[in-house]
């Protein structure tokens, strides 16, 4: 079904993201998983090659002759404090993994999604920005009941 199909699939080494991929490559994709633990990435590596995948870590574009679809699935839910305990830095790792980039992911497929006759890009987001946690950096700040 997807056999012309190239996709680049962040955050694939667990959860959703090795789901994605794996499922890619059964229907005949290639795809190119990427992900920060080099361990866990070569174990979904495997497993979208046991399901007829392919995959190439190193250049999608060069390996594969374009792409397709990036799946922006990467994403962290770190730190779980209430915001007045946040350092600064803290904050800007998780608007880097979680905002600059599936940016940058998009802003650098662009020019190749624009050659594919199907480009697109998927974006994965958490339940968390509909129904925000509380102690996470997206959350609102709950509003206390009074009991009388």
């Amino acid at each position: 079904m997807l056999e012309d199909t190239t996709a680049l699939v962040t955050g694939a080494s667990q959860g959703i993201g090795e789901t994605i991929a794996t499922t890619l490559g059964g229907y005949g994709a290639s795809v190119v998983c990427a992900a920060r633990s080099a361990d866990a990435i070569e174990e979904t590596a495997a497993a979208v090659e046991a399901a007829g995948g392919e995959t190439a870590v190193e250049a999608t574009v060069g390996t594969f002759g374009g792409l397709d679809c990036p799946v922006n699935n990467a994403g962290i839910g770190d730190p779980v404090q209430p915001v007045h305990r946040i350092d600064a830095d803290e904050f800007r790792r998780t608007q880097e993994v979680n905002v600059v980039g599936p940016f940058l992911c998009a802003k650098h497929a662009e020019r190749h999604l624009r050659e594919s006759d199907r480009g697109s890009v998927v974006d994965i987001g958490s339940i968390g920005g509909r129904r925000p946690y509380a102690s996470r950096l997206a959350s609102r700040p709950r509003r206390r009941r009074s009991s009388g």
